[in-house]
């Protein structure tokens, strides 16, 4: 693509694939969907890793741009300063800065105070995932809120209105675009192909199978996980249990040896970030997400759009639940999720035919892929 056929040109800030998080599962998901004169550049904080993603940024006329160093305190200030150079020196018709902590989008927006174009802020969290340090960073957060409105902001933006609230003082609320979290909603499409090639594939045979997705972090909740499957386990010993998602080696050594030490070593089945994730849900018979913190997340959208019952925090705002399978339970103890996950169980898989028409609702609800490009698109080019 030449220069003249670019009419809209944005650099996202802070999207990276360490973990193929949300975040760039998101983005990577919507660029594909952008009309080819759209070109994305990308400031990234941590390396990107796939070469594939780059030479398709690259492809389009975009470029990667990553400014990385060990310490996180240096990376930030030699990315203020870098980041501030860059789009003086670029006509952007948007820069689009991505964080779930709100000092960040404060620094990287004031670095970007001088851009050609408009200046847009995107909450996609509302917490802090951190086990230590929290009564600090909770602390620079409620700081942060107090500065964010006295730097050149063009737009306030967020995934749910709970991330809104969490990142954004209240008499900015009302002026916060809500970003549905949108994804490729027929590609996830319960497949009964998919569902028998995976149980064939990890020895699964007509085990009710209970499935997790999430990196090993802290937000994640893991503790309460294995303690839940522990449970579960002693009501219905055949059943089987997937935990899918990288993230911490420490936080995942201590799951494992969680798993191992209450007898579930040869219930569980660990499996890295996957591009068959349609087929994993599709393997499934119920999806679990008790998180301690969460914005909108993607694996809860896709999980319903293939059709699984999905049992999820209260964390998670009212409007995730986007089929009749849904139901949010508060975190404080593992017995209610034991009990309806339970029940779940009981009554057996949902059949074919009731699954397979969830993609639809999710799609009417607002969150297909293509929804969330207008919404951008719109954000972009006004």
């Amino acid at each position: 693509m030449t220069q003249g056929d670019i009419t809209t040109r944005v650099l996202q800030v802070n999207v990276d694939d360490k973990n193929n998080g949300g975040v760039f599962s998101l983005i990577k998901n919507v660029y594909h969907h952008m009309p080819e004169d759209v070109v994305f550049d990308f400031w990234a904080v941590e390396p990107i890793r796939s070469d594939e993603f780059r030479s398709y940024v690259e492809q389009r006329g975009g470029a990667v741009y990553c400014l990385f160093k060990k310490n996180k305190y240096t990376r930030l200030v030699s990315n203020y300063r870098a980041l501030k150079r860059h789009v003086e020196s670029i006509d952007y018709d948007a820069v689009h800065v991505h964080s779930d902590k709100c000092a960040q989008l404060l620094i990287y927006a004031r670095a970007a105070r001088n851009a050609t174009g408009k200046v847009i802020i995107h909450s996609h969290q509302m917490g802090v995932d951190l086990p230590s340090h929290r009564k600090l960073f909770t602390f620079v957060q409620k700081a942060s809120k107090l500065l964010i409105t006295h730097t050149r902001i063009d737009c306030y933006a967020a995934c749910s209105r709970n991330a809104a609230e969490w990142m954004y003082p209240k008499k900015i609320l009302g002026d916060v675009r809500l970003i549905n979290n949108g994804i490729e909603v027929e590609n996830f499409k319960f497949s009964p192909e998919d569902r028998a090639r995976i149980r064939a594939k990890h020895g699964i045979g007509d085990e009710f199978l209970v499935g997790h997705v999430g990196r090993f972090t802290y937000a994640k909740n893991h503790d309460f996980v294995v303690s839940m499957f522990a449970q579960l386990k002693d009501a219905y010993p055949d059943a089987k249990f997937l935990l899918i998602g990288d993230g911490s080696p420490q936080i995942r050594a201590h799951v494992e040896r969680l798993v191992d030490e209450k007898g579930l070593t040869e219930s569980v089945i660990y499996v890295r970030s996957t591009s068959e994730m349609s087929a994993y849900m599709s393997a499934m018979d119920a999806f679990v997400l008790p998180s301690i913190i969460e914005g909108y997340p993607v694996t809860m959208v896709e999980a319903q759009s293939n059709g699984l019952p999905c049992v999820i925090s209260t964390c998670v705002p009212p409007e995730g639940k986007l089929i009749d399978a849904f139901w949010r339970l508060p975190i404080d103890a593992v017995g209610p999720w034991v009990a309806k996950v339970g029940a779940l169980m009981a009554k057996g898989p949902v059949g074919e035919r009731a699954r397979s028409s969830c993609w639809k609702q999710v799609s009417d609800a607002g969150y297909g892929i293509e929804h969330t490009v207008g919404q951008l698109l719109e954000l972009y080019r006004s």
